[in-house]
């Protein structure tokens, strides 16, 4: 399943329901299904998704900011020999 959105969100019956959508062929957004947490957990999860994504975008933020100064010096090595 892809998410590249979010519709509707309910919580009902100590479940949350979070109804994610994505872009369909035709170029609209369409349904893309569900994602059920229970009540009691809804905390851990959403914390777990947060601290992940974290340490996702720390692991590229040094791979980043190499390909951006490797760009910089590379353009100055281009000017010096003009």
């Amino acid at each position: 399943m892809i998410i590249e959105g979010l519709d509707k969100i309910t919580f009902a019956n100590g479940i949350l329901r979070i109804s994610t959508t994505k872009i369909g062929g035709s170029g609209q957004e369409e349904s893309s299904g569900e994602i059920y947490i229970p009540g009691p957990s809804v905390q851990l999860v959403l914390n777990g998704l947060i601290e992940a994504v974290k340490d996702i975008s720390d692991k590229l933020q040094p791979e980043d900011e190499n390909n951006s100064s490797d760009t910089s010096a590379n353009k100055k090595n281009k000017n010096k020999k003009n």
